[in-house]
């Protein structure tokens, strides 16, 4: 018997069931057929986070670029004050190195 779960494959983002077979055996099933043993699915969802935070803190670099490149350019808005787009620029900085840390700092499940 299946029972859903609320966590998505790792692969196509569907929704995944639970099997349980025999006694202490459980696989997670997508509704493609993608399946996973629980270590095989904590190692996914592992790198999942990873890629996640990489791509949230290369992002925010273009954030900074492009705030960088506007405080160059003449004023067009006032939306675009040079005190604002400083502080955007010293926020997005500050979240990077927040989640640089956050990636430094994060140490996968030893799963064997």
């Amino acid at each position: 018997m299946a029972t859903t779960v609320p966590i998505s494959c790792p692969d196509c983002a569907g929704v995944l069931s639970v099997v349980v077979r025999g006694a202490r055996y459980e696989d997670y099933i997508c509704q493609v057929g993608h399946a996973y043993a629980p270590a095989d699915l904590l190692t996914a969802k592992e790198q999942q986070v990873e890629r996640a935070l990489w791509s949230a803190l290369v992002l925010l670099q273009h954030v900074d670029l492009i705030v960088g490149h506007l405080g160059g350019q003449p004023r067009s808005a006032p939306t675009e004050a040079p005190v604002a787009l400083d502080q955007r620029q010293q926020q997005a900085r500050a979240h990077m190195r927040a989640l640089r840390d956050i990636i430094e700092q994060t140490r996968t499940f030893p799963v064997s």
